[in-house]
């Protein structure tokens, strides 16, 4: 008797653990998707200050420049430069799992480069990691070769 009490406390326990964990996910994946249509898609950079780890991290492992990123405020930085070259940047998310205290997605972003006046569209993914309900690091990819190629002059822009 004693010892199926200690086990049915201890599955009681787990099951209990189970559900938190699940809601953690669930609560991540939902900064996910508010941090993807507010701070990227509509341009409220407040959001980080609110949402991202002062000591936040990205890495960006197949960058030109930079690979990575230390600190919200250079995230900031960072995604204001990004909005100013694009001001019409989207990012559309196709698949996104959440577990634990990681959120993975894979999306496309698109925009028009002002100064080149050329459109874009990359496929790419990532992978964040959130602590104390912010996001602390991410592990970000993409097609640098397929952006590069149209960004690149074609023979209607270098007449110009």
């Amino acid at each position: 008797m004693k010892k199926t009490f200690v086990f049915l406390l201890g599955a009681l326990f787990a099951l209990s653990a189970c559900a938190e964990m699940d809601k953690t996910a669930e609560a991540n994946g939902a900064m996910a998707d508010r941090f993807t249509a507010e701070a990227w898609n509509n341009g409220n950079l407040d959001l980080i200050d609110e949402m991202m780890a002062d000591d936040f991290v990205r890495h960006l492992p197949n960058s030109w420049d930079p690979q990575k990123i230390e600190g919200a405020a250079a995230f900031k930085e960072y995604m204001t430069n990004i909005r100013t070259i694009y001001p019409d940047f989207h990012v559309q998310v196709h698949k996104k799992v959440a577990e634990g205290d990681m959120v993975a997605s894979t999306w496309t972003v698109s925009g028009t480069n002002k100064e080149l006046d050329k459109k874009i569209s990359v496929r790419g993914m990532s992978m964040t990691r959130y602590a104390d309900g912010k996001a602390a690091e991410e592990w970000v990819t993409w097609d640098t070769a397929g952006m590069q190629s149209q960004l690149a002059p074609t023979e209607e822009t270098s007449m110009k």
